[in-house]
């Protein structure tokens, strides 16, 4: 087990997390782009075929659901620093995909998923 830190709003969020060895280079900061949430159950079945597995909890490290059962959305985000127009897949519940949270997010770079590489998978 390894105390990591996890940014919310920059660098001061500390979080101890039982993580299995995972390193801060094993994360990363995102940010909720609110793109067509009607559709987020499409992208959360994209995401799983095209990683051949499923998540139980929400995929934002800091968020109470991360770690227990909920419903969740293939939510569109974008990596915090990054503006080379590149968005991403990860599945979040509801909470997180809302047009109300405008906060960074700590997710697992194995969970991200582009988007332009799983929108025309057939689910």
């Amino acid at each position: 087990m390894k105390s990591i830190v996890f940014r919310k709003k920059g660098l001061d969020t500390y979080m101890r997390e039982k993580l299995n060895g995972a390193t801060l280079d094993d994360v990363v900061n995102v940010i909720n782009l609110h793109h067509k949430p009607d559709e987020g159950s499409k992208f959360v079945h994209q995401w799983a075929a095209y990683k051949g597995r499923s998540l139980k909890g929400c995929a934002n490290l800091n968020c109470p659901n991360h770690s227990k059962y909920s419903a969740l959305v293939g939510a569109h985000v974008k990596i915090v620093g990054e503006d080379d127009g590149r968005w991403y897949i990860t599945p979040l519940c509801h909470v997180c995909n809302s047009d109300d949270n405008n906060e960074e997010m700590t997710v697992y770079k194995k969970d991200l998923a582009l988007y332009a590489e799983i929108k025309d998978i057939e689910v």
